[in-house]
């Protein structure tokens, strides 16, 4: 069975796109009721929601364009705005979104290490459901393997054949398990802003290295790695960086 899109006669909805869009809708809702509920500034999420989307967008389209430079070919000066080919990188999403929202934040005295910390379990709920819809879907699939619990697609996006390592599955193991472990410091590190969105953050970039082994999908490759493989590497030395002078005591 083919789940990786529905077609409408000479249209087709790309049906990870789609579910992202509702995972990304319910992260922000949850990260919205989260910042009420710690009485932050509500109203200035609201406001200021948009531009934090845009700097996202922006930098995630570049990201996109960067990792398959083929579209420039394509659309020329159009390609930025062609989001059907390459759609957003994550790495350029999150890191725009982040940089726009510190800055308005920090200009406004309302302590943007909280806010980001007040984020770590709306980031993760849109994350697992992305591994959930990108298995079903074959969107993000991995090497091939002889393993017992190796999977086969039929998605018209998976071009291997033959049985491949679940990757997303490994994946949502992993973002599962630090769901329960945030829960776990969330008390203990409430009153230190941003240690938990930093480790948060180490685990995850060090788990997605791990992870970019795996998998098949096409990428621009880097000096014989993946693109994400060097993204990945370098925000976590970025924030081990940051955690050992700001937390390592």
């Amino acid at each position: 069975m083919n789940l990786s899109q529905i077609n409408f006669g000479l249209f087709s909805l790309k049906l990870y796109g789609f579910f992202l869009g509702i995972a990304f809708a319910l992260a922000s809702w949850y990260w919205y009721k989260r910042i009420q509920k710690e009485r932050l500034a509500a109203g200035f999420f609201v406001h200021h929601f948009w531009r934090w989307l845009l700097g996202g967008v922006l930098l995630g389209r570049l990201g996109a364009l960067l990792a398959d430079p083929s579209i420039f070919q394509q659309y020329g000066v159009f390609s930025f705005f062609a989001f059907w080919e390459g759609e957003l990188h994550f790495h350029g999403f999150l890191i725009g979104a982040l940089m726009v929202m510190y800055t308005d934040l920090a200009k406004h005295d309302k302590k943007p290490l909280k806010w980001i910390d007040l984020g770590v379990f709306p980031f993760l709920l849109a994350v697992i459901i992305s591994d959930i819809v990108a298995f079903l879907t074959g969107a993000v699939y991995g090497t091939e393997t002889g393993l017992f619990w190796g999977i086969q697609y039929e998605a018209t996006g998976v071009k291997i054949l033959s049985p491949v390592h679940p990757v997303t599955l490994y994946a949502l193991i992993g973002h599962v398990g630090m769901w329960f472990a945030a829960k776990h410091y969330w008390k203990k590190w409430k009153k230190i802003p941003g240690k938990l969105a930093t480790m948060a953050g180490i685990v995850y970039f060090m788990l997605d290295v791990v992870w970019q082994f795996f998998r098949a999908d096409e990428t621009l490759m880097v000096f014989g790695f993946r693109l994400e493989h060097w993204l990945s590497l370098l925000c976590a030395i970025a924030l081990i960086y940051w955690y050992r002078r700001h937390y390592r005591s």
